[in-house]
């Protein structure tokens, strides 16, 4: 007993028989349609219960026909074997224990929804007509004190037996609201045609490898792609329910990451390259002083007593009045090389502003030394290896120049 019974009872509408008959609803789907009577036979039917029941209330209580609500529609489930006959026992039931009289019953197996396959769905159910006026007295029995709640209950266990049937269960529990077969079907077809439109907006997994592999040959062109972004590439065909809008926006994302990220490069390698230049600036002022100091005819001293006094800064006195004084002096020596004064300068002419030229050395040199030891840590210990020697170099030349010197011409 797999099949859920259930019934439902409703008031009456007068063009009930004829959907219960000859006249199809616009949701029908083709199917078995069977029924006690036709439209106007049912009616006819119902009129003359209805006429006979009022004559006898009017006999026993000698009152005016006063009641109103007892044209019920009754609505069941059944199963896809369920006979006319099963029905007709139903009927019978409700007849002697309630006192309903069943003036037309109608089985449907036109109704329901064809799925995404194309297959008819059969939403198999009948229809029991009642008049529930007494046959004998012609009082209403479906008042409110006679079918409480627990009456109601009742008849779902009376149903579910006599059509041999599960019964369902009790809707105090499950919460659950009964559908009607009009308000179904169109529940049924709209719950397919939001199933169509998901489908049509959601790629299959080959739409997304033939997506992705157009994605894949432009990065290839480019030639500018690293491991990991193929990687992050590949993570998204892995969600093979993607939708359409989904899978562009998450490669869209992908490729405004990677233009911020060139920008981040490029802005990276503009401070390289000033990094450098500053290094190559450095490079070259220190290779230049070194070959000034290297030239035996030099006319004096000052650039060796320069240093030297920048190497202890007690001696540095007057430094204005030195630059102001020595500045030809110097461009003469590196660019002429003429012959060296026999005299002696005076110590206020031996001093110049070396020092300012080698702070900025330094600045550059520290700024360097911070960037290089993230970025490239061999360059620095060569350039360091470097100036060490250049300082070696300049220290053990100042100790032979402190010595009488017959080259020179003069003794410091």
């Amino acid at each position: 007993m797999s099949h859920i019974s259930s019934i439902n009872l409703k008031k009456s509408k007068d063009f009930q028989v004829f959907h219960n008959s000859n006249t199809r609803p616009n949701y029908a789907i083709g199917g078995e349609l069977s029924y006690t009577l036709k439209g106007y036979e049912a009616l006819k039917l119902k009129n003359k219960i209805i006429e006979d029941a009022k004559e006898q209330y009017t006999k026993h209580t000698k009152q005016k026909f006063q009641a109103k609500s007892y044209e019920w529609s009754a609505v069941c489930n059944i199963k896809p074997e369920t006979t006319m006959q099963d029905l007709e026992k139903l009927a019978s039931h409700f007849n002697e224990k309630y006192g309903f009289q069943c003036y037309q019953i109608a089985i449907h197996r036109d109704e329901g929804h064809i799925n995404e396959q194309g297959e008819k769905i059969i939403n198999h159910h009948a229809h029991l007509e009642f008049i529930t006026l007494d046959k004998e007295t012609g009082k209403n029995n479906y008042r409110r004190e006679l079918i409480t709640p627990k009456v109601l209950r009742e008849i779902q266990s009376e149903v579910a037996e006599i059509l041999q049937m599960q019964r369902g269960e009790d809707k105090r529990l499950s919460g659950r609201q009964r559908i009607e077969p009009r308000k179904y079907a169109q529940m049924k077809e709209a719950e397919k045609k939001e199933r169509k439109k998901i489908k049509q907006e959601f790629l299959n997994i080959k739409e997304i490898k033939e997506r992705l592999e157009i994605e894949r040959k432009v990065w290839i062109e480019e030639k500018n792609h690293s491991a990991q972004e193929y990687k992050r590439l590949r993570e998204i065909a892995k969600n093979q329910f993607e939708k359409i809008e989904d899978l562009e926006n998450a490669i869209k994302a992908l490729k405004i990451e990677l233009d911020e990220e060139k920008i981040k490069n490029k802005k990276f390698e503009e401070k390289t390259q000033m990094l450098e230049k500053e290094i190559k600036n450095r490079d070259i002022f220190i290779n230049n002083l070194g070959n000034l100091l290297n030239f035996r005819d030099l006319k004096y001293n000052t650039p060796i007593n320069e240093l030297e006094r920048y190497l202890n800064p007690k001696e540095q006195k007057n430094e204005e009045l030195y630059q102001k004084e020595n500045k030809n002096d110097l461009k003469g020596n590196f660019e002429a090389n003429k012959p060296i004064r026999e005299d002696k300068p005076k110590e206020s002419e031996n001093k110049t502003t070396y020092s300012e030229l080698l702070e900025k050395v330094q600045r550059a040199q520290e700024e360097a030394n911070g960037w290089q030891e993230e970025r490239n840590k061999e360059i620095h210990s060569i350039q360091e290896i470097k100036f060490n020697n250049f300082k070696d170099k300049l220290k053990s030349y100042t100790q032979k120049t402190n010595k009488p010197n017959k080259d020179l011409g003069y003794s410091r």
